[in-house]
């Protein structure tokens, strides 16, 4: 089983890789999602964790299922 940290950090990065990927920056996806920019640059660096709510918009923005934001 992984720690809250592990799955904060694998969450982090691969944030990171499908905004880049989109060709977004923090704030548009910020804007896609109904959410303030700080919190997109906070999880890019693990330092908090989405809800449920914007962790599926997220997912539905980059068109990807929503354990692909936890693979390796």
């Amino acid at each position: 089983m992984f720690t809250r940290q592990e799955i904060m950090n694998r969450f982090a990065a691969n944030l990171k890789y499908y905004r880049t990927k989109a060709g977004l920056s923090q704030a548009e996806l910020a804007g896609k999602i109904d959410l303030d920019e700080r919190q997109i640059r906070y999880y890019e660096h693990a330092e908090n964790a989405p809800n449920a709510v914007h962790l599926y918009r997220m997912a539905q923005v980059f068109k990807i299922k929503l354990d692909d934001f936890f693979k390796k």
